[in-house]
């Protein structure tokens, strides 16, 4: 039987840093506060603004986002944004 050392054991259980691991984070970072069912109805009109996609609804997606910091709609609204940048690329 093979013994370990603290530090190949500690490599090993480590998480490994990859491109996943910040999306990972994120995910873990919403349910750090679950939604509240008063944010639902907003949460749905940023999805619809998001799939409607007309230059309007972009135009008011990103008035949403300037929104404040830690606000449940202001971050899907940047997710929404994000989204688009990174399909368009």
């Amino acid at each position: 039987m093979r013994l370990w050392t603290n530090d190949q054991f500690s490599a090993c259980v480590q998480p490994k840093t990859s491109p996943d691991s910040s999306r990972i984070e994120g995910l873990l970072a919403r349910l750090q506060r679950p939604t509240l069912p008063r944010e639902w109805p907003l949460l749905r009109a940023v999805w619809a603004l998001e799939k409607i996609g007309t230059p309007e609804a972009w135009k008011r997606l990103e008035e949403l986002a300037r929104g404040g910091a830690g606000v449940v709609v202001t971050r899907a609204a940047k997710e929404a944004l994000a989204r688009r940048r990174k399909g368009k690329s």
